[in-house]
């Protein structure tokens, strides 16, 4: 699970660009290269993660109730934001993390137009 992209959660690149995010909720993994879904504990809103499980992760991340940060590529913005992820980052043990997401959100608003 994880966050991020043009839509519900962070900011994303048009045009296949690459986009951030954080997001919450864990995630499962997907069949045949799917990923998990990302539920809102930040209030950034449901959206789909394709290829969790090719991308390096450093440890372990995806299990329920996880603060995963997603970054990726937005491949589409409805009827949910879909993304291809690059990387993935557990957020979990530092609160400020998921206390600051809605700043980054808004700072990174200010810089894409």
């Amino acid at each position: 699970g994880g966050g991020g992209g043009g839509g519900g959660g962070g900011g994303g690149g048009g045009g296949g660009g690459g986009g951030g995010g954080g997001g919450g909720g864990g995630g499962g993994g997907g069949g045949g290269g799917g990923g998990g879904g990302g539920g809102g504990q930040d209030g950034s809103g449901a959206f789909t993660v394709l290829g969790v499980e090719q991308v390096p992760q450093g440890r372990p991340c995806l299990s329920a109730g996880k603060y995963v940060m997603v970054m990726g590529v937005v491949r589409s913005c409805s009827p949910e934001p879909v993304l291809r992820a690059i990387k993935m980052t557990d957020l979990s043990e530092n609160p400020v993390h998921k206390n600051m997401w809605n700043l980054e959100v808004e700072d990174l608003h200010r810089v894409i137009p």
